[in-house]
């Protein structure tokens, strides 16, 4: 099997970083799954609020919460 790349709660975009943009990319993803399509490595990062529970509301929040700087951590 091929080794699993190392989770960056928050990163759900995939692009390194963690901001606001993987907020948006969460909320578009929840509101058109058919359309906003995640990998299956982007959910393991999205899943940043309490991680295993899945991807919702509340895991966009959280990172607009870190990349406001209210949050120091994810998860």
């Amino acid at each position: 099997t091929a080794p699993q790349s190392k989770i960056i709660y928050g990163d759900a975009n995939m692009d390194g970083i963690v901001s606001i943009s993987d907020a948006a990319a969460i909320f578009q993803f929840i509101g058109n799954p058919d359309k906003y399509y995640l990998t299956a490595e982007a959910k393991n990062n999205a899943d940043c609020y309490e991680p295993g529970s899945g991807i919702t509301v509340n895991d966009a929040v959280a990172i607009q919460q870190y990349d406001a700087k209210i949050k120091t951590c994810l998860p």
